[in-house]
């Protein structure tokens, strides 16, 4: 199987160290271990991009990180690309 590229959209990485930053004034470790879990879940699309439901919107797929955030991307040519990362209770799209 061929390696698939990652990328991320700049608002996905905004949205994602936006998350990290709001948790880390309260608990660094927490924002820490956060970062590490949704690096990790991610991680994981590059080997089983399908394994994970259908998104709400057309040619998108969710991830769902500590039941609370929501990973949402697209699979393009090889390559998936991370286009944001938003919080369950936000409404999407």
């Amino acid at each position: 199987m061929p390696a698939v590229r990652l990328a991320w959209h700049p608002l996905a990485a905004q949205d994602f160290l936006a998350i990290i930053d709001d948790i880390a004034a309260d608990n660094p470790a927490a924002a820490t271990a956060f970062k590490q879990d949704v690096e990790a879940r991610v991680a994981t699309l590059t080997r089983h991009p399908d394994l994970v439901r259908p998104g709400r919107v057309a040619s998108t797929r969710e991830l769902v990180v500590r039941q609370t955030y929501i990973v949402v991307y697209t699979e393009q040519a090889g390559s998936i690309l991370i286009l944001r990362l938003l919080h369950g209770a936000r409404q999407w799209p």
